[in-house]
């Protein structure tokens, strides 16, 4: 497996100079996730941005995954991207050109996957409306896995609770509604498996190996919202890691710890013990 962190979780540092710090850890991969004023495309410096954001890559000499789902990028008083799967057409024109945007730097960026979510769902997951739903989400991602061909980039859906696609099951039932099945990848979020009592997980993933373009790897404690420090909640993220070891994935497997940026780059050195019990 890839030994890999997401430098987007930690909101005091430059992504590009904690892209560095991760390295020197021995990350093989890191994780990027746009933010406004920093890999924001709206902004009227993102050309910089992706070139300065790009030659730390290249310095670094590591892998990147572009983890699509921002907050707040499109209304600074909604967290939620447009949803690939809406309804609302504006809505998800907006999604596809978000999605299309990315695919069109991940060459700049050396990225070889992105990966991104559905978006919500407003029905329940047997109704009509559903299957809508699906049908929707299919098309336009078969235009976007058509694009990313031509990119030379993978495209990985990540299942999120509430989503069109909120579990793992839903991503294996999604395949079946794709022409262009084979390509489209599962970026497995550990922390999203337990909410949607995905158990045990490492089957699931067992499962799925062939599919799997990415791990986000995460530590979660009952009652608790969010991300815990690796090692400070209650999931065996060794097991897991160990488990995707043991099947042969050589994807990235990525450490993710979102909303406690004031620990800087600690937090990717505490979580290097996953990897290092692996050796």
């Amino acid at each position: 497996m890839m030994p890999g962190f997401h430098v987007g979780g930690l909101l005091m540092h430059r992504q590009s100079d904690a892209i560095m710090q991760v390295a020197d850890l021995g990350y093989r991969c890191v994780a990027i996730r746009p933010r406004p004023e920093s890999l924001d495309p709206s902004d009227s410096q993102f050309s910089q941005q992706v070139v300065r954001m790009a030659a730390a890559i290249r310095r670094a000499g590591v892998s990147v995954v572009i983890d699509a789902d921002a907050m707040y990028m499109h209304d600074p008083l909604t967290p939620e991207m447009p949803a690939l799967a809406s309804g609302d057409p504006q809505e998800a024109d907006l999604a596809v050109a978000w999605a299309q945007g990315w695919i069109d730097v991940a060459g700049e960026l050396g990225a070889a996957l992105i990966t991104l979510c559905s978006g919500r769902s407003e029905a329940g997951p047997e109704s009509e409306a559903a299957e809508e739903s699906l049908e929707r989400l299919s098309h336009r991602l078969d235009g976007l896995l058509q694009a990313a061909i031509q990119g030379n980039v993978d495209l990985a859906l990540r299942p999120r609770s509430k989503d069109v696609i909120a579990t793992v099951a839903q991503f294996e039932r999604l395949q079946h509604w794709l022409d262009q099945r084979d390509r489209l990848r599962l970026a497995a979020d550990i922390g999203e498996m337990l909410l949607g009592h995905e158990l045990p997980v490492g089957d699931r993933l067992a499962r799925n190996i062939d599919m799997l373009g990415c791990v986000y790897l995460c530590d979660h404690r009952p009652g608790l919202v969010g991300d815990q420090r690796i090692g400070h909640g209650d999931v065996a993220v060794s097991r897991i890691a160990s488990t995707l070891a043991g099947q042969g994935f050589g994807g990235p497997v990525i450490v993710r710890v979102d909303g406690h940026s004031e620990y800087g780059i600690q937090l990717a050195r505490e979580s290097r013990d996953i990897f290092d019990e692996l050796a």
